[in-house]
């Protein structure tokens, strides 16, 4: 906080969430434009027919892709981004700049991850048909439930950061049920922000598992080896003080102490 000690609080919040919205905005700007100039590039007759219509598409996208560079080291070199909860931002590690055995590596990662998610598709299933019978059994109190998936992501034990007693963590991700399964899959074309095919608990982790939900650097993935599951189930239960009732679904609202019953 004392690099921005000239503003006030209200105003370094606003500031650091709107730097981080621009961040990303720029971020996936410049992943979907390369995306989209190497599509456009082999399709020389859309790009003949454009340029009939006095549409230069490739030059007007280059020229953007440019602006959004020149934007992007102008909000790295600022000092008002200097501060270490934008580095994310602005210093990550591009894909382009990987090796092929770190890109071997991240597709290996990747597929052990699907692993993973096909683990948890069929633990939840039997829990969930459980829940359900419960939950529709007008005999028991159950109100509603929730089922969350926690993955602590780990550093391996051969990486060169490792620190025997230490704290492994590299990440940690709250998985959505919409995360998981035979259609959670983001294939190059369709998630424009990582540029190969890639499963749900990947995608998660790579835009949501640093601080603040924002993207993992590819090499931090790199250094994972272990993945903690945790499946939570929360029971939830309502009851109505006025009448002294537990209310069993949502068309029964709870009234105010004192009404009559």
């Amino acid at each position: 906080m004392q690099k921005h000690s000239r503003l006030s609080l209200e105003s370094f919040t606003k500031m650091h969430g709107g730097i981080n919205s621009i961040g990303n905005t720029l971020y996936w700007m410049e992943a979907a434009l390369e995306v989209h100039r190497n599509e456009f590039s082999a399709e020389s007759d859309v790009l003949a027919a454009l340029n009939r219509g006095g549409v230069d598409l490739l030059v007007r996208m280059d020229r953007i892709l440019k602006d959004v560079r020149e934007l992007v080291k102008e909000l790295r070199s600022t000092p008002a981004t200097s501060d270490d909860a934008y580095r994310h931002l602005f210093d990550g590690t591009k894909f382009e700049d990987l090796s092929p055995t770190e890109l071997d590596r991240l597709a290996e990662i990747n597929t052990r991850l699907d692993e993973v998610g096909e683990h948890i598709v069929s633990v939840k299933g039997p829990i969930e048909f459980s829940l359900e019978e419960t939950l529709n059994d007008p005999a028991d109190r159950l109100h509603d439930y929730e089922l969350e998936v926690d993955l602590q992501f780990e550093r391996s034990e051969s990486d060169p950061g490792y620190v025997d007693g230490g704290d492994p963590t590299v990440s940690s991700v709250a998985l959505m049920k919409s995360g998981l399964g035979p259609d959670a899959q983001w294939p190059q074309g369709y998630d424009q922000t990582l540029p190969f095919p890639h499963g749900g608990i990947f995608h998660q982790l790579r835009l949501y598992g640093n601080a603040g939900m924002n993207r993992l650097d590819y090499r931090d993935i790199l250094k994972i080896g272990v993945v903690w599951v945790d499946v939570k189930v929360t029971y939830q239960y309502l009851f109505d003080l006025a009448t002294g009732q537990w209310i069993k679904d949502d068309d029964c609202e709870p009234r105010p102490l004192g009404s009559p019953g």
